[in-house]
């Protein structure tokens, strides 16, 4: 497939209250330095892969597909590492101060004032949007393909799109409450996995397809949400495991090492101190001296 890039001003389709808008599918990673919007704020809307903004503030908003983000006028942002990583994205910013925004909309002067409070509260944030915005999205997507030869209906049935995906996420931000943290549900889906198959050859990326993310967007999100990378964590669900185990005496150090995924006593020995602070072998002495 070949990268798309469909990009349209507001006033050229004859909708002021849109700056400007574009879709792009990313096949590979590409710069995306630091920039603000200052004619409104910018709403994403990722359809497949994975993205982060990092804000001026230190700030990281990540989407995955189905995931909508907001980040207000005049907010440094960029992606991380200066990149957006391959994904299919949709992207508008949206002017409620122009001075002609109420044309070619449904929108009352009454509107646009609830508008602006909605898109104003919501601040910088991420939100799950609806299973309809991706039909939405994808109809979007073919309206824009037709966009090189000029037709006062092509013009007309995508103005009417995009007002109603203006109001599917205004209804979104205004029904959501704070963010949304996608690394939670991940890191319990994670975990689940993990806890299942401590004894077995598991890798990040494996976990990552489970879970139908890529594993660069797999270990942000959940290092996002717990504070550690997904390797460390599941290293450390093994070494609790571990010291259940060592508290019975007749089971084999050896034993516990290899039911537990570790290639050697002696590397299991080596992971179990730098998370202890002790040697199995110590650990099960001092325990077992504790309650005896």
């Amino acid at each position: 497939m070949a990268n798309l890039h469909y990009g349209f001003n507001g006033l050229d389709i004859g909708l002021p209250v849109i700056y400007s808008g574009g879709f792009h599918n990313y096949l590979h990673t590409v710069r995306l330095p630091p920039h603000t919007h200052q004619q409104g704020v910018e709403i994403t809307y990722v359809l497949k892969g994975d993205a982060c903004w990092l804000l001026e503030d230190g700030t990281e908003l990540f989407l995955s597909g189905g995931t909508l983000a907001a980040v207000q006028p005049d907010v440094l942002h960029h992606g991380q590492g200066n990149i957006i990583s391959p994904c299919w994205l949709f992207w508008f910013t949206l002017d409620l101060d122009a001075a002609d925004c109420l044309v070619n909309t449904p929108f009352s002067a009454a509107d646009i004032a609830e508008l602006k409070r909605i898109f104003k509260n919501a601040g910088n944030c991420v939100r799950r949007a609806p299973d309809h915005y991706e039909f939405h999205a994808e109809m979007l997507i073919e309206q824009l393909a037709g966009m090189e030869q000029p037709d006062f209906l092509r013009y007309a049935s995508l103005r009417n799109t995009l007002c109603r995906m203006i109001i599917d996420t205004a209804e979104v931000f205004r029904s959501s409450g704070a963010t949304e943290r996608p690394g939670a549900r991940i890191a319990g889906k994670a975990e689940r996995i993990m806890r299942t198959r401590l004894g077995r050859g598991l890798n990040m990326t494996d976990i990552a397809e489970e879970l139908g993310l890529s594993a660069t967007g797999f270990i942000k999100r959940f290092k996002y949400e717990t504070g550690v990378t997904p390797a460390d964590f599941f290293q450390r669900i093994k070494i609790e495991e571990a010291r259940r185990r060592l508290t019975i005496p007749r089971t084999a150090i050896t034993a516990i090492a290899f039911d537990l995924g570790f290639s050697s006593s002696q590397y299991f020995a080596s992971v179990f101190k730098k998370y202890t602070g002790t040697t199995p072998r110590e650990y099960r002495r001092k325990t077992i001296s504790a309650c005896g």
